[in-house]
């Protein structure tokens, strides 16, 4: 039996025009990343992202099925496509690409004008909503009705992708936070730590300190936890796009929360090991080497997190490849 072989572009255009909504999702990303490109201090990063997420796992889910189409043709349904319930629709009209470029325009001048004053704390949170107005241009692409099925076909990945887009990037809360979490962070180490140092005191403040004997230890913004997060959420969202057919939906969106209590809970005792270590062991030794530790220290925790949790995540069935072949034909079955 003859063997096709494709290039991933062309595989790639095929999909978009099968299915509509994965060529909107390029576009957005595209445009995107020209704005980033033109102007390097833009950083709206996190839609950019999130659209990048979601089209990473439509594809994956989109490859998985076309390869057990061509593993099981039993499976496949004649005269439908195995990555799409969209067979057949309007695709992306010119009027609809004129609408899309005057909207993305206007979205742009208004970024580029509220960034332009910035000067009180409302106007910052106006730049941060406009930022996410990026998305609605794309919307003019194809008809609502479209929109609707893409929704209802891809639950899953809309929902993932509409998470990380909330919680990509969480400085903001973090900020409001920080005077409160600080106090929390810095008396919880000093309660796990004194047993282990003599003589270790804390002093409350904006900016908490423990004081030992060799080390004085003051826990700054820096130390909040928020890169710990950072980390996870890249490794997580790695972890989903190569996996993504496999997991358990709902065990993924526990694990995901989970996994951000985890980094908290994980920079918690990597700062009470640096104030005991600092203490009883090297203060120069801690000073020199915390950041860089640090960062081990944090992959280390999720990688062996994931390494438990990834036969959980994935559920106590694996799906068969009819079953992945069934599930990824939606449209097609219901006929």
């Amino acid at each position: 039996m003859a063997t096709v072989v494709t290039s991933p572009a062309s595989a790639f255009l095929a999909r978009c025009r099968a299915e509509p909504a994965l060529a909107v999702l390029a576009i957005t990303v595209s445009a995107l990343c020209l704005a980033w490109l033109i102007v390097p201090n833009w950083t709206n990063v996190t839609p950019l992202l999130a659209c990048a997420f979601l089209l990473a796992l439509l594809l994956r889910r989109a490859s998985s099925s076309a390869a057990v189409s061509l593993a099981h043709p039993e499976n496949a349904v004649s005269g439908s496509s195995p990555v799409s319930a969209f067979s057949g629709a309007a695709g992306v009209t010119l009027v609809r690409t004129a609408v899309f470029i005057l909207l993305e325009c206007a979205v742009f001048a208004l970024i580029a004008f509220t960034r332009g004053r910035v000067q009180t704390p409302v106007a910052g949170e106006m730049l941060a909503a406009v930022r996410y107005a990026v998305l609605l241009p794309p919307l003019a692409l194809l008809p609502w009705q479209q929109w609707r099925r893409f929704v209802r076909t891809y639950r899953a990945e809309v929902v993932a992708a509409a998470i990380a887009m909330i919680t990509w990037f969480p400085h903001r809360l973090f900020m409001a936070a920080w005077p409160y979490y600080s106090q929390v962070l810095g008396h919880t180490v000093y309660v796990l730590a004194r047993p282990f140092v003599a003589y270790l005191h804390y002093v409350a403040d904006a900016t908490p300190t423990l004081v030992g004997p060799t080390l004085d230890t003051t826990i700054l913004f820096g130390c909040s936890g928020l890169q710990a997060i950072k980390l996870f959420q890249m490794l997580f969202a790695f972890m989903l796009i190569v996996d993504w057919p496999v997991f358990n939906r709902r065990r993924v969106l526990q694990g995901y929360f989970a996994g951000l209590g985890v980094a908290l809970l994980a920079n918690l005792v990597r700062i009470v090991l640096l104030v005991v270590l600092g203490n009883r062991l090297s203060a120069d030794v801690v000073v020199d080497l915390h950041v860089g530790a640090g960062w081990v220290f944090f992959a280390a925790v999720f990688s062996l997190c994931m390494w438990f949790a990834y036969d959980w995540l994935r559920g106590s069935r694996v799906p068969d490849l009819p079953a992945q072949a069934a599930s990824a034909l939606p449209a097609a079955t219901a006929r």
